[in-house]
């Protein structure tokens, strides 16, 4: 006998979380499916030694002051899940920049000034910038009837210097593109907004505050979660779906929201859906570095830079296990924190673009020296980027300690957070 639910939601990362715990809200009964034990997907949490370390979260996008516009994607959210705004403890960036070889681009959570300043490091752009702005700000991204459209070549038609196009695009990439060297026109209007028009932040506490909050709503709601649970097949009987569950449990529900990402779906309906599209191929290695009580970086105030060691950004899998030609260098110290609650542990996050299959096929011995060839040439970029000469012995954790931090996040086409795709090295 099957077992019967309104809806179930397939993958316990952010956006399952946000779709079961809206469902719940409205009395719909709701199992969310969850392949791994912590909720939250790649932007989860972990603790090596007592040290809690976020492993995906860089900065939230789409900020927005509280008491702000009430269209803001933001505050639609936080109403629709009837979450207050000071449950977030949200803390503003100080900064971020975006750096070339010739060029750099300061922005904050002040749209007025990053269009200021595209436009004092690009005079010759000043009126194209102006018209791009416009045009993002009213351009309906959401529109589900629109034909697919090369950003690039739309961008290209308001900016003609090549280098203020690939500064646009290099942070726009490495926080919501898996496609090489361009993006849908959508999401780039999306992440521009989110990026520049809006600006990052972060809650306070973290990842942890977020995953927190959504457990006691799904608690709350009577949403039921199964962890460690995966769906193994989609099917259909009687007009009605079927999934089959890790567990040995078969679900009958009405509705399915899979949050595992297109082609993984795809995979659960066959033989019911046989459209697939090719498996994306980014992924990005992350470093993370925990530093010594009382360590600071000084004058160095950027919350995330974005780099690109040449002036033609490649958005695509390097020919090597990792690439330091450009990257994401993150100081989540560098929010406008609280005086008490500023963080315990200071940390140093730089993520990288990969080689997903050197880093599949490789063997253990070739595995961990990549690993620790990783581990070193990061620290020396980190140093390097910030312009501080940082000490080995500012690490908290020993060197075999800083292995088990250095990660390897695969990022495959349609977003997937595959639990075989993350690995605790």
């Amino acid at each position: 006998m099957n077992i019967y639910y309104d809806c179930v939601v397939i993958g316990g990362g952010l956006s399952g979380l946000a779709a079961a715990a809206r469902l719940s809200l409205f009395g719909k009964k709701t199992l969310l499916v969850e392949k791994n034990a912590s909720l939250g997907g790649l932007n989860t949490f972990y603790f090596k030694h007592s040290i809690e370390i976020d492993s995906g979260l860089h900065a939230m996008t789409n900020f927005s002051p509280k008491n702000g516009a009430k269209n803001l994607p933001l505050n639609k959210l936080l109403r629709q899940l009837r979450i207050s705004y000071d449950e977030l403890q949200l803390v503003e960036q100080i900064r971020s920049e975006i750096r070339f070889p010739s060029r750099s681009i300061i922005f904050d959570n002040s749209f007025e000034n990053t269009a200021a300043n595209l436009k004092k490091e690009f005079p010759d752009e000043a009126n194209g910038i102006t018209e791009l702005c416009e045009f993002i700000l009213r351009y309906d991204a959401f529109d589900l009837e629109s034909p697919k459209l090369s950003a690039k070549k739309k961008i290209s038609e308001f900016i003609e210097d090549k280098i203020l196009v690939d500064m646009l695009f290099c942070p726009l990439s490495f926080y919501g593109s898996s496609i090489e060297n361009d993006m849908d026109m959508n999401q780039f209007v999306i992440m521009f907004r989110s990026i520049f028009a809006e600006g990052l932040c972060r809650p306070a506490k973290g990842i942890k505050t977020i995953i927190e909050i959504m457990s006691e709503k799904l608690c709350a709601s009577n949403c039921e979660i199964r962890r460690k649970t995966s769906a193994l097949k989609i099917s259909r009987e009687n007009g009605r779906l079927i999934i089959s569950l890790s567990d040995g449990y078969s679900i009958e529900t009405e509705k399915i929201i899979s949050c595992a990402g297109a082609n993984e779906t795809i995979r659960l309906c066959s033989p019911l859906i046989k459209e697939q599209v090719p498996d994306g191929q980014m992924a990005f290695v992350e470093a993370i570095f925990c530093m010594k009580e009382g360590f600071s970086l000084e004058n160095y105030k950027n919350a995330c830079l974005f780099f690109c060691e040449t002036n033609e950004f490649k958005y695509s899998p390097p020919d090597t296990a990792f690439s330091l030609d450009s990257g994401v260098f993150c100081c989540p110290d560098n929010f406008y924190y609280p005086e008490d609650a500023k963080p315990k542990h200071s940390f140093l996050r730089l993520t990288l673009l990969a080689n997903h299959q050197k880093w599949l096929n490789s063997d253990e011995k070739t595995y961990s020296k990549m690993k620790w060839e990783l581990r070193d040439k990061a620290f020396a970029k980190i140093a390097e980027l910030s312009g501080l000469n940082i000490p080995e012995s500012q690490h908290t954790l020993t060197r075999e300690d800083i292995a088990e931090i250095v990660r390897h996040i695969i990022m495959v086409n349609n977003g997937s957070d595959n639990a075989d795709d993350i690995d605790h090295l």
